[in-house]
């Protein structure tokens, strides 16, 4: 059987993936509070909206971005550089 991707053999998916990173948190400027709704391709879950005054949705939001960001520009759309430095505390 002919391999369909050109990943070495026993790699995981974790070393084969891509991640972006902001320049800086000052450039993330999204929104900080109210009902989101994430793209279909950061979020395909069928559930994609997130009340943001609410820690728990903010924190399961803000790490569905970071997961699934593909761009710069979906990392500067959806989360705040100040939000983040609380990450601790969410």
């Amino acid at each position: 059987m002919a391999r369909m991707s050109g990943a070495p053999a026993g790699s995981r998916c974790v070393d084969q993936r891509s991640y972006t990173v902001a320049e800086s948190l000052a450039e993330l400027r999204g929104p900080t509070n109210g009902l989101v709704t994430l793209d279909q391709l950061l979020d395909w879950s069928g559930d994609s909206t997130y009340d943001l005054d609410y820690q728990g949705n903010r924190q399961v939001m803000y790490q569905t971005v970071l997961n699934q960001a593909a761009a710069n520009a979906d990392l500067r759309r959806w989360l705040d550089g100040a939000t983040l430095l609380l990450w601790p505390s969410l």
